[in-house]
């Protein structure tokens, strides 16, 4: 049987099933476009999460004092370290443990009443140093970061995440205006760029203090 002969039988077979033949093409569209679908949907996942990575940092590594303790008291490590000092810090951002790192910053954090004129807000507060928005991946929309010398000195001015912007001056400029945190007073000296929220929480709801 040459080529032609068999299209020809072919064809007979498929006018003579019609239902069964119009089934089973439905049948393997169907399936071609579920895969087709879930390639999709998989790699817009994957894309997306990726993205969230990249907001916090994909390089970035957390380090906790190896005898932190959960809510009940139970110790989580097997150091006897309390805490991170200074010290640690410094030591890391000497390179002489890995040459790799590029920076390490301090992060103390807690919560606090945000307050602008009349307009109260509630946001995660985190004392750092300079290189807080390298290590973070964070870009300044207006105004600028702390100074060293700012941290020497201790004073007490903030960087805002547009969240907080947004729910506490409007349309206000912020830059230069003082904020109080739990009562104490802070000038605004910058904002962040937004960065938008994730699974990993909102990047843009944050004040950052030296």
């Amino acid at each position: 049987m040459n080529i032609f002969e068999a299209l020809r039988v072919a064809s007979a077979g498929l006018l003579a099933n019609r239902l069964r033949s119009s089934l089973t093409m439905l049948g393997i569209l169907i399936g071609v476009a579920a895969v087709i679908l879930l390639v999709a949907v998989g790699n817009g996942a994957g894309v997306q999460i990726n993205s969230q990575i990249q907001a916090l940092g994909a390089n970035v590594v957390f380090v906790y004092p190896s005898n932190a303790k959960s809510a009940g008291g139970v110790s989580q490590g097997f150091g006897t370290s309390q805490t991170l000092t200074m010290a640690d810090v410094d030591a890391i951002n000497a390179r002489q443990q890995d040459p790799d790192v590029v920076a390490a910053i301090p992060i103390a954090q807690s919560g606090g009443t945000i307050t602008y004129a009349n307009q109260n807000y509630f946001a995660p507060t985190t004392g750092t140093s300079v290189d807080f928005p390298q290590v973070r991946n964070y870009q300044i929309a207006e105004g600028a970061f702390f100074t060293q010398d700012d941290v020497a000195a201790q004073h007490r001015v903030v960087v805002l995440g547009q969240t907080v912007v947004q729910n506490l001056f409007g349309s206000t400029d912020p830059v230069g205006q003082t904020i109080k945190i739990n009562r104490q007073s802070f000038r605004v000296i910058g904002v962040f760029a937004a960065k938008g929220g994730s699974g990993f929480g909102s990047q843009d709801n944050v004040v950052v203090a030296p």
